[in-house]
Parts: structure tokens; sequence; C-alpha cells
């Protein structure tokens, strides 16, 4: 899949006064950081063969809990609860079981490897718009404070939203993270563009939020689907359709 560039439906071509992001592999590369974290997952299996594979049961159901409830109508009261009992009944464990296994393997452990795969040009990315006085906001299906943290970045974002804030509670597609990040900045839809890595998912989201949309993809600079503040052009381009094949990348 190659990234693509500025595109956005008819009649959000205003100007540009806030830019959202993605954060897992937009912002830095996934796969290199997925390739380490399962050798890391290899290594418990030969160390602790039950622990190990228990684990890896427990992630890959919920890593497919989460494209489920993606396509779950209906507003959760706690999707984090949500997903989590859904791993749980997929594998048989409690709750109270699976919980410090998720948090260790999906939040603490990639912290110390996500750093080394920033994708490249995303500082300078960050500096144009901020220079140009540009909001910059992120917009994640998983809490991102501290990857941005992490990833050196976070004082780049004047908001933060994940899917677990009591006012989003919604995986995208749903547009609910990208609604209320611009009511957060003040901005409407016309005047804002979402960034992110799947077309079936974050571009989808951007459509039904009516904001512009540019995918970046493989191991591309960030500045190949969305160019220094300066270089931005007014052209329109249609992303992928929503149910377009995400070909896996680096």
């Amino acid at each position: 899949m190659r990234s693509e560039p500025l595109s956005w439906p008819s009649g959000t071509d205003g100007p540009l006064r806030a830019v959202l992001f993605d954060v897992d592999g937009t912002l830095y590369r996934l796969a290199p950081v997925r390739r380490r974290m399962g050798a890391r997952l290899l290594a418990e299996c030969l160390k602790n063969p039950p622990r190990g594979y228990a684990a890896v049961r427990l992630l890959s159901a919920y890593r497919k809990a989460q494209e489920l409830l993606r396509g779950a109508a209906g507003l959760r009261p706690d999707i984090a609860s949500a997903h989590l009992a859904a791993a749980c009944a997929a594998t048989g464990l409690s709750a109270e079981a699976a919980a410090p296994v998720i948090h260790q393997w999906m939040e603490r452990a990639p912290l110390g490897m996500i750093g080394a795969w920033l994708r490249e040009g995303t500082v300078e990315l960050l500096r144009s718009l901020r220079q140009a006085g540009t909001r910059l906001g992120a917009v994640s299906d998983y809490p991102a404070e501290a990857k941005l943290t992490s990833l050196g970045i976070r004082h780049w974002f004047d908001v933060v939203i994940c899917a677990q804030d009591p006012e989003v509670q919604r995986f995208k597609p749903d547009p609910r993270g990208i609604e209320v990040a611009l009511r957060r900045l003040g901005v409407a839809p016309r005047e804002a563009l979402y960034v992110g890595d799947r077309p079936e998912v974050d571009g989808l989201a951007a459509r039904r939020a009516g904001v512009r949309c540019a995918i970046v993809a493989g191991r591309d600079p960030i500045t190949r689907a969305v160019p220094l503040r300066s270089e931005i052009s007014q052209k329109t381009r249609q992303f992928p359709a929503a149910d377009a094949h995400r070909t896996t990348g680096d």
C-alpha cells in the first residue's frame, strides 16, 4: 500500500487550522515493534511455556476482539471493560488474570521500543505545523499519553484523545474520537486533517467526521503523506475505499 496524500470529501477545502494524528503505525512504524515484541514473547514461551503460550493466546484474542468491536453498533459505557471481557470470553481467563498480562504486553513493554521507530519526518512536520499556528491533536484507539512521551513528542500536542476517554467509548472507524478532539480544539471539520495508516479504519473515520484525510504506509516518511506546512496544497485526492485491503507494511 502506498501513502495517500491530502484527500478529503468535497466541500471541505477550507483553511487548515488543525491536524490530528493516529498514533500506532502512523507516528511510529508498527511492524518492527511487533517483530521485537514477538521475539520477547518467544523468549517468554521458552522460559515458561505455560505462561508464555497463555500470553500469546490472550493477546491474539484481545486484538481480534478489538476488530469485532469496531463494527459493533451502539455506545458502550466502558469500552475498555467490553474489550477485556471479549478477550476473556474467547480464552476462558478471568478478568483478574488477563488484565495484568494485557497491561504488561500491550501498554508497558512497547514503551521501551517505539522511540527507535519514530516515523521519519515526524518532528520536522510537527514543528512546521506549529510554526504555522496549526493546532495539533492525537486520536488513538489505545491510551496514547505514555507513547507520545516515549516518542519524545508529547509537548507538540494540544489534545490527546483515546477510545477509552469518557466522551468517546468507541473504536474507529466511528468518528467520535475525531469529533471530540475537534470540539476541544474549537475547530470545524472542514478546517481539519486526520493522518492515519489504515484507510479502512482511519480513512473511514475521517470521512464520517467530514475531515480531510492522509494515509501514511510502510516505511514511508510521514511527509510523503503530509508535506511540510509551507508546501501543503489545496488539491483534492480521493482516499482509498473503506473496504480497501491493507497491505502489511514495515
